[in-house]
């Protein structure tokens, strides 16, 4: 009995601190795998050769995939293989993300994952982002998130440029705040905080007689042919709408008159219909013998407080404070353009 519990003694401990060789007699490390089953029997030199086929795991917890000496946690005699992807429209990455390449027609959005804590803390996760459109590409932190950019400078949302690349980096910042670093740049990068940036444009024309029938206050003759739609995009903290139509018209009435023309503004937005009365206000003249008298005015308004969704706008025309008399045209448009440019910051 005295002998087997000596050989025991003697066997545990060998094993307990013995190297693993997988294909391999002669392992170089705790454990060591020879995919190509070409080390040799003996010695310690493996040829450069020998090692590409290696994967090993030091006694420090080292590994070294293709040589048997790794100096970092991880050490790669060879290439390097990650997620690569390319997009067209806006996203937001994830765990299965590293390089993204955007190839889109329009501005898109990139938004980073919100930071998490704990043992699902993901701290070190390295972003690589590529603009090669002719459109900006935002990158934008979840929630309250920021991205530093220097150590007295950090924002939200980043613009990348077209052909730029940036690398977005999760520090150790849990708490909201500045929980991602920009740590490598090319070209110009700007922060969009604090201007605004155009989202989406829309356009409108009237090229056929319109007759102006409505008189009376706030009695608006809603034009068809005005209707100009913005679709707001989610992704930003304050949108605007700026709002512009160039209108012209002709009058002829059968004696020395006048009268004004005062504009509104019909705006829907998830079957809610606004009205904004008295935006403009504009007025002709004719003297008697004159012939037809022409009229033209631009008509312009900036909307706010605009959240994501789908907007129709469309120019109310109303007919004030003419003089009296008969008509032999009655005020009537025989022209408009309009244009809807939208922006958000």
């Amino acid at each position: 009995m005295k002998n087997k519990s000596f050989l025991l003694f003697l066997v545990v401990p060998s094993l307990l601190f013995s190297q693993i060789g997988i294909n391999t007699s002669n392992p170089k490390a705790i454990l060591h795998i020879d995919g190509g089953k070409d080390n040799p029997l003996a010695g310690d030199i493996l040829s450069p050769a020998q090692q590409a086929n290696d994967f090993v795991v030091t006694s420090i917890g080292q590994v070294g995939i293709k040589t048997i000496t790794p100096n970092s946690s991880l050490t790669i005699n060879g290439s390097l293989q990650a997620a690569y992807k390319e997009i067209t429209s806006s996203t937001t990455l994830t765990d299965t993300d590293f390089y993204i390449v955007y190839t889109g027609n329009t501005s898109a959005i990139v938004s980073l994952p919100a930071v998490a804590i704990g043992s699902s803390s993901f701290a070190g996760r390295i972003y690589k982002i590529k603009n090669i459109s002719s459109s900006t590409l935002t990158i934008k932190a979840n929630g309250t998130d920021k991205i530093r950019l220097n150590n007295t400078s950090s924002s939200n949302t980043v613009d990348i440029p077209t052909n730029s690349i940036v690398e977005i980096v999760n520090n150790t910042n849990t708490s909201g705040g500045n929980t991602w670093d920009l740590s490598l740049t090319t070209n110009n990068i700007s922060t969009t905080d604090n201007y605004y940036k155009l989202l989406a444009t829309d356009v409108a024309n009237l090229n056929s007689t319109q007759n102006l029938n409505n008189m009376g206050i706030n009695n608006y003759q809603f034009i068809p042919n005005s209707t100009l739609t913005l679709v707001v995009p989610s992704g930003y903290n304050t949108y605007q709408a700026v709002l512009r139509w160039d209108l012209w018209g002709d009058v002829s009435p059968q004696q020395t008159a006048g009268g004004s023309l005062r504009y509104g503004l019909k705006q829907i937005n998830n079957n809610i219909t606004t009205q904004t009365n008295s935006i403009m206000m504009s007025s002709w003249s004719f003297i008697s013998g004159a012939g037809t008298t022409r009229f033209s005015a631009p008509v312009a308004i900036v909307v706010s407080g605009l959240t994501p969704g789908t907007y129709t706008f469309q120019l109310g025309i109303n007919r004030e404070d003419e003089s009296t008399g008969s008509y032999s045209t009655s005020p009537r448009l025989f022209g408009l353009v309009g244009l809807a440019q939208l922006y958000g910051k």
